[in-house]
């Protein structure tokens, strides 16, 4: 039986105290020339620190673009994990593909360009999370050059949990009939005592 839920977890969703939580989020994604790149294998995770606490949360699944790995922790952060008075500071490489969603909305959910007939790739992940931007959460793009402070602990789940998506290729085709653009079909939560997560261990 596919599973309706598109960010499974291992355990439930934490709570974490503040009133802004700190994301960091990246993906990890095979050579687009391999069998697993062909495949859309994907790996996501973020860590999330709030005053007290620190987490981190791994998906592994499949994405037709690197950006629906980014979005997919943001929306799941904004549904699960946000509490009524908590913003959300997102650190992140690139998502650029938000961009384009006004406009896709405008056209009820098509793309553009070539793909204007055709709906907006990821538009139900794309466009919640859109919609939330400078409302509850705020995006700061690092670049290459620079490091959050915990981004080598995000990289090092987000490789995991690539390397558990390599071995569920075999179940994207049955999931990509309903959800043919992205799917995350294994989730974990993670917890880190502070020096870990601050990468000093």
């Amino acid at each position: 039986m596919l599973s309706s839920e598109p960010f499974p977890m291992s355990d439930a969703a934490p709570q974490l105290d503040g009133d802004t939580l700190e994301l960091t989020v990246t993906v990890a994604r095979p050579d687009k020339s391999s069998f697993t790149g062909r495949a859309g294998a994907i790996g996501a995770a973020v860590v999330i620190r709030g005053d007290d606490d620190v987490v981190s949360i791994r998906w592994s699944g499949y994405a037709a673009s690197e950006d629906m790995g980014r979005a997919a922790p943001i929306a799941f952060a904004l549904k699960y994990i946000r509490q009524p008075h908590q913003r959300l500071m997102v650190n992140c490489r690139g998502l650029d593909a938000l961009e384009y969603v006004p406009g896709a909305r405008l056209r009820g959910g098509k793309g553009t360009g070539k793909n204007k007939n055709k709906p907006f790739a990821g538009f139900s992940l794309f466009d919640a999370v859109e919609a939330a931007c400078g409302v509850h959460w705020s995006h700061h793009r690092f670049e290459k050059d620079e490091k959050p402070s915990d981004l080598c602990v995000a990289q090092r789940e987000a490789d995991t949990a690539l390397d558990v998506a390599k071995g569920l290729i075999g179940e994207f085709d049955q999931h990509r009939v309903e959800h043919p653009d992205w799917w995350f079909l294994v989730g974990a939560v993670n917890e880190f005592p502070e020096a870990v997560t601050r990468g000093s261990l």
